[in-house]
């Protein structure tokens, strides 16, 4: 009877972590969204990523006709995602820091820069 206990839990734990891998959001695909910048303007920037396991790897489309860039330290863990890109701001290097929850078709992003510019916020949507 201990045994059959014993076993019954050890089948609970092995399907619950089962089932929570299978349904963990999958950061992999296109996503668009918004950033609104301190000064008021409206940016719109699509972004693909795919991932592999715990890595991440994409590009972000250029904002206002600016090349795309490759993100780069990308990882996920549980349903976090965090990366980093550099862009080109006004001739300068500036590093962009962005984490945010995966969810059910979004992404609710935190974006944070080098060059001490206010932080900014974007709630990106899985593109079909």
């Amino acid at each position: 009877m201990r045994h059959f206990r014993s076993l019954s839990i050890a089948m609970v734990f092995v399907l619950t972590l089962f089932t929570n891998a299978a349904f963990a959001a999958s950061a992999t695909g296109s996503w668009k969204g918004d950033v609104t910048l301190p000064d008021g303007t409206a940016h719109s920037f699509s972004m693909h990523l795919k991932q592999e396991g715990a890595k991440v790897t994409g590009k972000f489309d250029g904002i206002n006709n600016a090349p795309e860039v490759d993100i780069t330290d990308g990882a996920i863990k549980d349903d976090t995602l965090t990366f980093t890109l550099i862009r080109q701001i006004q001739g300068k290097s500036v590093l962009f820091t962005y984490s945010g929850k995966v969810s059910a078709g979004m992404i609710d992003l935190s974006i944070s820069r080098s060059d001490g510019a206010a932080g900014l916020h974007s709630l990106m949507k899985r593109i079909p």
